[in-house]
């Protein structure tokens, strides 16, 4: 396997929602609060500064209580359409343990009322860590659909 694959995740999903919502969901801290933790945890604080050199933090619980923090620094944002942002995180969860990774995140619109959502994290540095979060991720996204769902 290339290197470059084992630095990068992609992952493209359509949410039943137009890009401004998606958008909104991923840059207002009470919509990101329903969603943005991987199953069974939950977020229980967001201080988001969606604006370039803005800050993020998020902190999430597991069902045990154990807590898992994620902090980084947005580096472009275009309304409804695009997001890059760094992304690292900080817990017991050794394999991606403090490396920085790059969140870009992409909205298209397609059908009326819904968005190709593209997600590409980068800077993983090895495999194990691009392997924890391709296996998060999904469960995430699961919720941001079903925030529209309501």
């Amino acid at each position: 396997m290339a290197e470059r694959e084992l630095e990068e995740l992609e992952i493209i999903r359509r949410i039943s929602a137009s890009p401004e919502a998606v958008y909104k969901a991923w840059t207002e801290p009470e919509l990101m609060k329903q969603w943005l933790a991987p199953d069974p945890n939950i977020v229980i604080y967001v201080e988001n500064d969606p604006n370039p050199g803005g800050l993020l933090h998020i902190e999430m619980k597991s069902p045990d209580g154990t807590q898992h923090f994620i902090d980084g620094k947005y580096q472009k944002l275009t309304p409804h359409s695009f997001i890059a942002k760094s992304w690292k995180y900080s817990g017991p969860v050794d394999i991606i343990q403090d490396i920085e990774t790059l969140l870009e995140i992409n909205f298209t619109a397609v059908d009326p009322g819904c968005t190709d959502l593209k997600l590409t994290q980068s800077r993983l540095k090895t495999k194990e860590a691009c392997d924890a979060y391709e296996a998060d991720w999904p469960s995430c996204l699961d919720k941001l659909q079903n925030i529209f769902l309501h």
